[in-house]
């Protein structure tokens, strides 16, 4: 007696591996946002899935809160006025200010002139570069004050454009402006047990980041002799402390998505 052929039936997805392959889209979503940005035009793939995987985990939007100068990753300011904002409305901070305060040529004519104001926002600027050690000749400064529930008060500051600062001297408002919002966040989380431990773990990966940055620039750099018109890394500094060294296996920890069982 001939057998009935059977006709196999496809097992449903789990849901762990439903949620792993909406992961995976998301992903990829991200690296294709990255691969769009001027910035992320010059990393390869694997450099984008690095950061794309860094973002996604950390609730970074790559368009408006990131930038990579100098083989480096940063959160820009955008990034830290976000978060401020989600600490405004979680009760945890009252009030985030951010104060220009280069020297600007445009105040010393209203000066002169006797414009009602001046003298007094030229006497601030000043009396805030002399508090905070800020160069007179930067193009860019600012000072970021973030105040506490508990009336406890954190300012940062930074400046840019003096030196070699090719970064700074092309944008130094925007520039100083993160630089400065980094400066009072590193001070702010210190204050709060919370976001301690959280921006330790976002730190070292982005220093994971940049380890997988820094490789593949080495590479490019070995192939840019055999290969001429490789891409070349963004270049500029973005902020002064150098970052960490870290081994493979740092780097393959720091950016392996969890698993989903």
């Amino acid at each position: 007696m001939a057998e009935t052929p059977t006709t196999a039936v496809a097992k449903p997805l789990s849901d762990a591996f439903r949620v792993a392959i909406e992961e995976r889209k998301a992903i990829n979503e991200v690296a294709r946002q990255i691969a769009n940005q001027s910035w992320g035009k010059s990393l390869d793939g694997n450099t984008v899935r690095a950061v794309a995987e860094y973002a996604r985990r950390y609730h970074i939007d790559p368009a408006t809160e990131l930038d990579i100068l100098g083989g480096r990753i940063y959160r820009n300011a955008n990034y830290f006025i976000r978060r401020g904002g989600d600490l405004l409305r979680r009760g945890i901070v009252t009030d985030i200010s951010v104060q220009h305060v280069n020297h600007d040529t445009r105040l010393d004519a209203l000066v002169s002139r006797n414009v009602a104001g001046a003298q007094d926002e030229l006497d601030r600027r000043t009396l805030a570069r002399i508090k905070h050690n800020i160069p007179d000749g930067a193009k860019g400064a600012a000072v970021v004050t973030i105040t506490l529930a508990s009336g406890a008060i954190v300012e940062g500051a930074n400046y840019a454009g003096v030196d070699k600062d090719p970064v700074g001297t092309a944008n130094p408002g925007k520039t100083a402006e993160s630089r400065a919002y980094r400066r009072a966040w590193r001070l702010l989380v210190d204050t709060i047990p919370e976001l301690s431990a959280e921006e330790g773990e976002i730190a070292e990966a982005g220093a994971a980041v940049a380890t997988v940055i820094a490789e593949t620039a080495a590479r490019e750099v070995e192939q840019a002799a055999h290969q001429p018109g490789t891409r070349q890394l963004a270049s500029g500094t973005y902020d002064e402390e150098p970052m960490p060294t870290l081994t493979k296996e740092q780097v393959q920890a720091a950016l392996e998505l969890d698993e989903v069982a």
